[in-house]
């Protein structure tokens, strides 16, 4: 399942209609992934066919790159983003068919592939991305099918992060030996557990290593950015 469905980000959008509504799919998607990070969908043989490597996202996509989202226009089904674009900003390009300060990504429909980011209330800085992009034409992009996005905090000392766990990529062990303590300085660290059982939020703690800051868990690992970029490597990120 990629990014921008999950939860990307749990992604913790508003995906509702209401206020209701927002609260019923945020809790859904916060569990569902909590599920399937802690072996509750698949089995763990069965990630590691499944799920791509970071070298091998890049070399199947035409953009990767460190996106931030400036605005999403959705029409949403059931509460879910069913069709639209978003727009993002280009902050570093690793690559790129050509030279874009934005770019536009277009999805339609419900299914697990497709590319929808958290949309932004008029307090809230864009989340940010490593994005993996197929081109369309012109500005306009569409998800890789497999991973599209993959979040990146801002750290305590003004750093990007790849937030980890990532529960749509697979990490070699040379990624997992880079995997580390992090103090987040970033609203999108957090998780909101207000409508959470006092054993989830427990389980979702242990399993994925959060810390407890009053009503909210955050995260606390993760992967410098510019270790990331070594591990994609540069054969992966060639232009044809």
């Amino acid at each position: 399942m990629p990014f921008a469905i999950n939860l990307a980000a749990l992604r913790h959008s508003k995906y509702g209609s209401n206020q209701k509504s927002t609260v019923l799919m945020k809790k859904i998607l916060i569990i569902t992934i909590f599920f399937m990070l802690s072996g509750g969908v698949i089995s763990t043989a069965e990630e590691a066919v499944i799920k791509p490597g970071l070298s091998e996202l890049a070399a199947e996509s035409d953009l990767v790159a460190l996106a931030q989202v400036v605005i999403t226009e959705y029409e949403y089904t059931r509460g879910f983003p069913s069709k639209g674009l978003a727009t993002l900003r280009i902050l570093i390009p690793y690559k790129s068919p050509a030279a874009f300060d934005h770019i536009q990504v277009f999805e339609e429909g419900l299914k697990d592939q497709e590319c929808y980011f958290p949309e932004i209330t008029a307090w809230q800085e864009g989340q940010r991305f490593l994005v993996f992009m197929q081109h369309l034409e012109a500005e306009q992009f569409k998800g890789h099918p497999r991973a599209c996005a993959l979040s990146i905090l801002v750290t305590d000392n003004n750093e990007y992060a790849l937030r980890m766990p990532q529960d749509t990529i697979t990490l070699s062990s040379d990624g997992e030996s880079l995997v580390q303590e992090f103090v987040y300085a970033d609203p999108a660290a957090r998780i909101d557990t207000t409508e959470l059982t006092a054993t989830s939020i427990m389980k979702m703690q242990q399993e994925l290593n959060l810390r407890r800051l009053g009503d909210d868990l955050e995260y606390t690992r993760g992967i410098s950015l510019a270790d990331v970029r070594r591990l994609i490597g540069p054969e992966a990120l060639a232009t044809d």
